[in-house]
């Protein structure tokens, strides 16, 4: 057998020996090739694969249980059957045709690390690219099993019945895939094809998927963090795709859709519901939504692509402290977020080839603040392009109320940025001093380099990344700094800063963190004077300095919002840190401080020490004043010293005000101990109002966070502004961390309640009680008392006050005010204002008018509104004293809106509206507006049918305004006769044009009076043809030349009226500010008023602001009586003067009404002068005026008499003078029936006295005839020191006339002089005896004398009274009338007397008769007969030569006292004539001209 082999040829033997081998171990491996798959996967892999069984059947070989384990022996692969489909042509390839997995089970794990199984598997990695052996895969009924144990609970997943059938090429991975999966919680379809080609690639593919549930579990350890809170997500789609793989030409169609009913996380106090994700794709366009519901809101959010651009705007409503507080991290730091209100916060992002991606923010910060920083405006935009970087920010904010602009500006391109940072306030010298830097950064690859530009500082930085030092350099210095070990190399030189306008620099040297300060100086820069510089050494390594530092008259001015911050400093000290002690001492010459208040010249010593923990420190100083704008406190002494955790205040006072206290820093307990003993307004320069406040005390102690104490208010009292005076007393007390006050009084109010500063328990309780409200608004006292109260409670912020009471007025008849009001907040400010009722209320009809609604402080809104929407006018007649006042007027008012952008609306309608017989029908108003503008849409009036019309507009915020008042037609003046009528108006016609308007730039318009005509029949005035034209333009109303007739006498009128200014002149002296001219002209005026007067007369009157001038000339005139009313006023003026300056006469004890009533007379024409412009006015009487009274009154029935006047009113400032006189010559006046002769009349008036005072110079003398006797009484001084005189041939009385005025009841004090008794006894006998025969006689003599117009008519009664023994007696050659003593009468008869003229008021017949009478004898045989025989008549002429001379002759019997022969008839006619004569002095100085 060997030597058969042997013979074989070597070139064959070889060869088959080697194919023998091969087939050899070919065998081996086959007969255990399960064994070498594991042993050679090993090699490969971090496991093993374990195969149950390899049947290698040529074309389809199988293998049985394949089993894939990691290194620890777990399986992560397992499959019971994989087919192989193998054909002949693609084995000599190398190629599968088909493989075929079954029933497998994939395990993936992630370990606690977070890494999966299946990446731990690789032992080398392979730089050559794989190649696909495969070219179709079928799976079928595959397992996922999913374990993670990243989380504290192992996490374990599966998704079952997966089945995919993958084809594929050499080239391509995956050719085509169809992929199923139809689990529990995954159920989709994809499908996706390969069709590129060397030159164009094309893919595309459909993803049906009906059901992709994410567990909440899953998510939860996806995400990994334990404040995530999840609900279940599920994922639809039904898409169709198709690309060449560029953004071009890629297209999907259809939609997708994910689903999340919850999501919440732990920093987040809110839920956010209702997730949905949901895109639209069609073709190269496509949508996305994102919807959810969080804080409460429904929010959507789109993004869209379209035409190759894509755009999506995220908007969020409002940003403000109910959201912020929901951000836990946030709230429990107790951040006062309340004036956060930002809102419309916007995100546009914009996306093309063309633009670049671009992204703005925009915000409505709505000037929303936290912690002083207030944020008016912010907007932000970035930008990429083209590999160019932008970002630019604006933010507008007031820092404090420090207005701040900021902007930031940053360009960025490959490694070069160029950044640019600016701070700037509007506020010239602002305290945040301006900032602008630029800064360029080149950022290599070994190195990064900085050019720092700025108005502080400039400076340039080098950092080398590999060894990391950083060189800080400048012009005129070099610092080198090591980042890593964080030490100062080395530097040295100066470098220069300037802040707040001042040069300054640090001169310094370093080396191995040591530095050498050889001088830092801050100079200002106008006065080399003022410095502050400080020298010494520092050591970073254990932080030991010693710095000495000077100023001197060192200062800084700022600016913090409008006001300037001043600060100076004077002195010297030291600091020094050595062996962990800290010391610094120091002298202050002068430290002082102004902003707002100032502080002035603080001079004094100070000393600190700081060595392991423990602190002392001492400040000794006086300071010269503390003040406020111009009132301050002087001379304060200050003794504070720190030591042991204590500070004590040893003595902080001055003369008026001392603190002493200390408090326990580590305890934190305080004591301390306040006393005010006497400051006053004056003290302290303040002029506002008057105060004194005394006997202040003040004391705190106690641990700081339940501190103890009390306050005693002691006594201010303050002056208000109008001289009323407020009394603040009271106490509070603070104990247990409560805030007891009990008892705050402000007069009568009365303040108590109590505070819980632990749980911020309000219970506050106003009790009001106000007499004097008229002190507070500094107006007239109404009469009304405040009653009510005001309750407020609510803890840490959330109160409740409730306000009610009544403003009730008990001296007049105003209204009553009724309020009541409720406040709800939940923090103090941010509450709502319930306005339950603020009533105006008539005592007697009830409600008129009341206000409902509310004002919501947090939302910033309100609503307000009447109560009533109809108020009955009657209402108001117990107010308005009118009891005439009717209608109803419907009201419908409402105010709502925005509480800084309120609407308001007030509609007013009426169909009649009357006061006494004045009647406006169909009133209609109707307005609207705002802040910003109100606008009157209409305006109607029906008045007596005459329509008057009107709109317009205030624009508020420009300040112009247009408002046009005019008649719809002429009004028609004989409609308001029904009106007139009442007034005694009669005839009323004519026509009157109006039409106004008014704006900010002119005022325009016209009233044009057309022929009108109307008669005063009880005044008798008759006004006829008045016509004109009132033109008013650009503020001035001008009076053109208006005409009339009255009484058939010309009328001029003319004149202007300038308003512009009006709105800026004083109310109470307009009538001397505002600028007018009126001129009144009319000639030969005639005025007849049956029986009272008859007048002719021309006047001529100038009225201006400035002076009024002119005169009354009185042609003619008579007068036939004077009513009642108007002396009667005139007597009660003079009455009240005498009163007033006769203060030497003893008044009684009541004062009656008429005296108060005369007082109010006066000082109301005083008041009424005080505010009138200069005058001069003069009344003249070209004729004199007849007096011509036959029936004056029942005391004086006749008065008769020539009345000359030449009176001249002048005057200025208050003082008003009348000068001139009056005279009345030819008079006489009855008393009774008893006539007075006025032998001089005369009134010289002087400026003696200023109105509504007068005091001429009287000189009255008259001549009575009584029981045969002339007597004489005369009235001759000053009216405030008048004397009267009665004389007879034989006696005299006389006395204080003026004082009998002020008190007839007096009965002491009165000067007086004479014994009257017989002259008083024939006075009051004649007076009464004519009073009665006045009484008795007077209609009738004045019937005769008007029926026979006769000029005199007497019938009077005349009583003679006789000493029966002796008329006269003559003593010692003295005459003494005795016949007023044992009277006894002598007769008794009645005397008619007749007069009338004859020529021209000079001839004049005249008669009287004695009739019944008795005689002598009758009486001393006490018997009464009436004897009815004429006993005296006298008839004949009287011729006046002038005023001072008449002759006189007639016939008659001798009178009966000149009878004294019995025996004599003195019946016969007796002749006789004769001439009387008196003289008259024609002025005051006449009467010493001897």
């Amino acid at each position: 057998m060997l030597n058969s082999l042997k013979k074989i040829p070597k070139k064959i033997s070889i060869p088959l020996s080697i194919l023998i081998v091969i087939i050899f171990i070919i065998t081996l491996i086959l007969l255990n090739l399960e064994k070498v798959v594991e042993k050679v996967s090993s090699r490969f892999i971090n496991g093993r694969v374990v195969i149950e069984n390899i049947d290698l059947s040529f074309s389809k070989p199988i293998v049985k249980n394949i089993t894939l384990y990691d290194d620890k022996n777990n399986v992560m692969f397992n499959s019971p059957e994989v087919t192989a489909n193998i054909s002949f042509k693609n084995l000599v390839k190398g190629r599968i045709d088909e493989l075929n997995v079954n029933s497998a089970v994939i395990n993936v794990v992630r370990d606690k690390d977070g890494v999966i199984n299946f990446t731990k598997l690789s032992k080398t990695k392979s730089k050559e690219e794989s190649k696909n052996p495969l070219n179709k895969v079928v799976v079928s009924n595959v397992k996922v099993n999913y374990e993670d144990y990243t989380f504290s609970a192992k996490l374990v997943r599966k998704i079952e019945n997966i089945n995919a059938t993958v084809t594929a090429s050499e080239k391509k991975l995956v050719e085509t895939a169809d992929i199923n999966i139809m689990d529990e919680n995954i159920q989709l379809k994809t499908l996706f094809k390969d069709e590129s080609n060397d030159k164009l690639a094309s893919l595309e593919g459909k993803l049906k998927i009906d059901k992709f549930m994410l567990d909440k579990d899953l998510l939860k350890s996806l995400v990994n963090n334990k404040k995530a809170h999840f609900s279940d997500v599920n994922i639809t789609s039904d898409l169709l795709f198709k690309t060449d793989k560029t953004i071009k030409n890629t297209n999907i169609v259809g939609n997708l859709d994910i689903i999340s009913e919850f999501f919440r996380y732990d920093d987040v106090d809110t839920d956010i519901k209702n997730i949905k994700l949901s895109g639209k794709f069609n073709g190269r366009d496509g949508e996305a939504n994102l919807g959810f519901n969080i804080f409460g809101k429904d929010k959507d959010f789109s993004l869209t692509y379209k035409d190759e651009e894509l755009n999506s705007v995220i908007a969020f409503d409002r940003l403000d402290e109910s959201i912020l507080n929901k951000i836990v991290p946030l709230k429990e730091k107790k951040l006062d977020f309340k004036n956060i209100n930002i809102e419309d916060i916007k995100t546009k992002l914009h996306y093309s080839d063309d633009k670049g991606l671009n992204i703005d923010l925009t915000v409505k910060p709505n000037n929303s603040e936290f912690k002083g920083i207030e944020l008016n405006a912010f907007d932000m935009s970035a930008g990429s392009k083209s590999g160019k970087n932008n970002l630019n920010a604006r933010i507008i904010s007031k820092i404090k109320d420090i207005p701040e602009n900021l902007a930031l500006s940053v360009e960025n391109e490959k490694e070069n940025t160029n950044i640019n940072l600016s701070l700037v306030s509007p506020i010239k010298d602002n305290i945040v001093p301006n900032i602008n830097v630029k800064a360029k950064i080149e950022n290599k690859k070994d190195i990064l380099k900085a050019n720092i530009d700025s108005n502080i500082v400039d400076f340039n930085v080098d950092y080398k990344k590999d060894t990391k030092l950083t060189k800080i350099y400048g012009d005129k210095f070099v610092i080198n700094y090591d980042v890593d070990k964080k030490k100062l190399l080395d530097g040295k030189g100066k470098i220069p800063f300037e802040i707040y306008h001042t040069g300054n620099y640090l001169d310094f040297v370093a080396k191995n963190n040591k530095i050498e300060i050889k001088e830092l100086k801050l100079a200002d820069k106008t006065d080399k004077s003022s410095y502050f510089t400080a020298k010494g050494n520092a050591n970073l390594d254990n932080g030991e300095f010693k710095i000495d530092y000077e100023g001197n008259s060192s200062s800084i001015s700022r600016k913090i919002k409008e006001n300037d911050l001043i600060l100076s400093f004077d002195g010297k000290g030291q600091v020094e840190n050595k062996n962990k002690i800290l010391t610094s001492k120091g002298q202050i010459n002068d430290l002082s401080l102004e902003y707002i208040g100032k502080i002035e010249n603080i001079n004094g010593t100070y000393n600190f020490k700081k060595s392991e923990g423990n602190i002392e420190a001492n400040v000794l100083a006086k300071i010269a004043s503390i003040g406020y704008d111009k009132y301050d406190f002087k001379n304060f002494n200050l003794d504070v010293n720190y030591s042991g955790n204590q500070i004590k205040i040893k003595d902080f006072s001055n003369n008026l005000i001392s603190l002493k206290g200390d408090y326990d820093v580590e305890k934190q307990r305080a004591n301390a101990n306040l006393f005010v003993d006497r400051v006053t307004n004056k003290d302290i320069e303040f002029d506002k109002v008057d105060f004194i406040l005394e006997n202040l005390k003040a004391n705190v102690q106690g641990d700081i966070k339940n501190l103890q104490g009390a306050v005693d208010l002691g006594s201010t009292i303050i002056t208000l502004p109008q001289g009323d005076m407020v009394k603040i007393t009271g106490n509070a007390t603070i104990k247990n961390s409560i805030v007891n006050i009990n008892g705050i009084n402000l007069d009568n109010n009365l303040i108590t309640g109590k505070y819980n500063l632990k749980d911020k328990n309000l219970d506050l309780k106003v009790s009001l009680n106000e007499k004097h409200l008229e002190k507070y608004y500094g107006a007239k006292d109404l009469g009304y008392i405040l009653y009510g109260q005001v309750d407020i409670k609510g803890i840490a912020g959330k109160i409740r006050a409730v306000a009610g009471g009544r403003a009730t007025n008990f001296e007049k008849k105003l209204p009553d005010l009724a309020y009541n009001i409720t406040y709800n907040a939940e923090n103090y400010v941010d509450g709502v204002v319930s306005i339950n009722g603020l009533d105006i209320i008539d005592r007697k009809y009830g409600d008129i008018l009341g206000l409902t609604g509310e004002v919501d402080l947090k939302e910033k809104k309100l609503d307000i509104k009447n109560k009533h929407n109809k108020i009955d006018l009657a209402k108001l007649q117990n107010i308005l004293s009118n009891p005439d006042i009717r209608g109803i007027v419907n009201a419908d008012l409402t105010i709502n809106g925005a509480l800084n952008d309120p609407k308001y609306k007030l509609n007013i309608s009426s169909s009649r509206v009357s006061i006494k017989n004045f009647k406006i029908n169909d009133i209609l108003l109707d307005l609207t507006g705002d802040k910003e503008k109100a606008t009157l849409n209409k305006l109607n009036l029906d008045v007596y049918k005459n329509l008057i019309v009107g709109n317009g507009y205030y624009d508020i915020k420009n300040k112009t305004y247009n408002l046009l008042v005019k008649s719809n037609d002429k009004i028609d003046v004989s409609k308001f006769q029904p009106f007139f009528t009442a007034y005694g108006i009669e005839n009323a016609k004519g026509r009157i044009a109006l039409n106004i308007e008014v704006n900010e730039k002119t005022q325009k318009g016209y009233v044009n009076i057309e022929n009108i005509s109307l008669n005063l029949s009880k005044a008798k005035l008759t006004l006829t043809n008045f016509s004109g034209p009132i033109n008013l333009n650009g503020g001035r109303i001008d009076v053109g030349g208006l005409k009339a007739s009255l009484n058939n006498s010309p009328l001029d009128i003319d004149g202007f009226v300038d308003l512009t200014n009006i709105s800026n002149l004083a109310k109470d002296n307009i009538i001397r500010e505002l600028p007018y001219k009126l001129h009144l002209k009319m000639n030969d005026f005639n005025y007849v008023y049956p029986e009272v007067i008859r007048l002719r007369a021309s006047t001529e009157v100038t009225v201006t602001n400035e002076e009024v001038y002119g005169n009354l000339m009185i042609k003619d005139a008579t007068i036939y009586n004077i009513p009642n009313n108007y002396y009667r006023d005139f007597f009660s003026l003079l009455r009240e003067q005498l009163r007033r300056v006769r203060t030497d006469v003893a008044s009684t004890k009541i004062e009656d009404k008429q005296s108060k009533s005369d007082k109010e007379k006066t000082e109301e024409i005083k008041r009424f002068l005080n505010k009138l412009m200069p005058i001069d006015f003069i009344v003249k009487t070209e004729k004199p005026i007849l007096i011509d009274m036959d029936n004056f009154n029942i005391v004086v029935p006749e008065v008769y008499g020539k009345l000359n006047i030449d009176l001249n009113l002048n005057g200025k400032k208050g003082k008003y003078y009348l000068t001139g006189e009056t005279e009345i010559k030819e008079g006489y006046f009855f008393v009774g029936t008893n006539e007075f002769q006025v032998d001089r009349a005369l009134a010289v008036f002087n400026e003696n006295v200023p109105l509504p005072e007068i005091n001429p110079n009287i000189f009255f003398e008259s001549t009575v005839e009584m029981d045969d006797e002339e007597y004489y009484l005369s009235t001759i001084g000053r009216v405030n020191q008048l004397r009267y005189q009665i004389s007879s041939r034989t006696a005299k009385v006389g006395g204080d006339l003026s004082a009998l005025i002020v008190n007839p009841n007096a009965d002491e004090y009165i000067y007086s002089y004479g014994d009257g008794n017989e002259i008083f006894i024939v006075f009051m006998k004649n007076l009464i005896a004519g009073e009665i025969a006045q009484t008795v006689f007077g209609p009738t003599t004045r019937y005769i004398k008007r029926k026979f117009n006769l000029t005199k008519f007497v019938i009077r009664p005349e009583v003679k009274i006789y000493n029966s023994d002796s008329s006269i007696n003559r003593l010692g050659g003295a005459t003494t009338d005795n016949r007023g003593l044992n009277p006894e009468i002598y007769n008794v008869n009645v005397k008619l007397e007749a007069k009338d003229n004859i020529y021209k008021e000079k001839l004049f017949w005249k008669a009287s008769v004695r009739i019944i009478g008795t005689g002598k004898d009758v009486i001393k045989n006490q018997t009464m007969k009436v004897d009815s025989k004429v006993r005296e008549y006298d008839v004949g002429l009287e011729y006046k030569l002038d005023d001072s001379k008449t002759i006189e002759i007639g016939v008659g019997t001798v009178p009966d006292k000149y009878r004294t022969d019995e025996n004599k008839d003195y019946r016969r006619p007796n002749y006789h004539i004769g001439f009387k004569f008196r003289k008259r002095y024609r002025d005051f100085s006449e009467i010493f001209s001897f």
